[in-house]
Order: C-alpha cells, then sequence, then structure tokens
C-alpha cells in the first residue's frame, strides 16, 4: 500500500522542537542576537541559474519531425516519374524547410535571450557582492 502521509514529524512535536530552540536563543544577549541577525541578513542569497535550452523542447522536436519529412519527400520526389507528383513533393519540400528555418530563427532568439539573462543575473550578483 502506498504511503499518502507527509512522512516529517508531526506538527506539534515541531512546534515544540521550535519553541526550545528560540528559548535558547532568547538567553543569550541582545548583541549576540543583533549579530546572528545581521548576518543573516547580509547573507547573499544564491540567485536562481537560468537554464539552457533543452534539446526535448518542442521547437527541437518540431525540426526532428520536419527534417524526417524532408528527407522522406525528397526520397519520393527522386523516385516519382510522374510532374504533378513531384511538384507536389517539391512544394511539400519547401514548406518543411520553411518550418525548419522559422524555428530555427527562434531557437536561436531564445538562445541570445537566456546569454542576455545570465549576463544579467551576474551582473546583479556582482552588485550584491560589492554590497
Amino acid at each position: 500500500m502506498v504511503l499518502t502521509t507527509n512522512p516529517s514529524s508531526s506538527k506539534p512535536k515541531l512546534v515544540e522542537e521550535e519553541n526550545e530552540k528560540w528559548h535558547e536563543i532568547k538567553k543569550k544577549g541582545d548583541d549576540i542576537i543583533q549579530e546572528e541577525i545581521r548576518i543573516l541578513l547580509n547573507t547573499p542569497i544564491p540567485l536562481q541559474a537560468i537554464g539552457f535550452i533543452k534539446n526535448s523542447s518542442p521547437l527541437y522536436e518540431k525540426i526532428k519531425t520536419a527534417r524526417n519529412k524532408i528527407t522522406e519527400f525528397e526520397s519520393l520526389y527522386n523516385i516519382a516519374s510522374d510532374t504533378s507528383i513531384r511538384s507536389d513533393l517539391a512544394i511539400r519540400i519547401q514548406e518543411q524547410k520553411d518550418i525548419v528555418g522559422t524555428n530555427d530563427k527562434k531557437i536561436e532568439a531564445l538562445k541570445r535571450h537566456t546569454a542576455n539573462q545570465a549576463r544579467i543575473m551576474a551582473k546583479k550578483q556582482n552588485q550584491l557582492e560589492e554590497k
């Protein structure tokens, strides 16, 4: 049977443990408490890293399927002898090439965007470290 409860300790036990910790902290002097608060407030919070575009993104999948269709249509184009079929296949090949081209442009724009975001995040991190 699957356990559906939270494996962490129960809430009353957690509250009791935290109250004990608070009583220990209250016993310390005000200067020590203020110093710990200052240290916690001055600790830089690591900014979330900007991820890069995964190769499994939908754009890559569209490009992959379009390229597969291009190779399939080109092989059919080479086999076909009827001019109407060849012209129809040529149109379909061009449509798939257009799809690949537009998705490649979108991916390049996304890569530029993620690079800019990473640069901005690094700049913010440097500014926080300087303060």
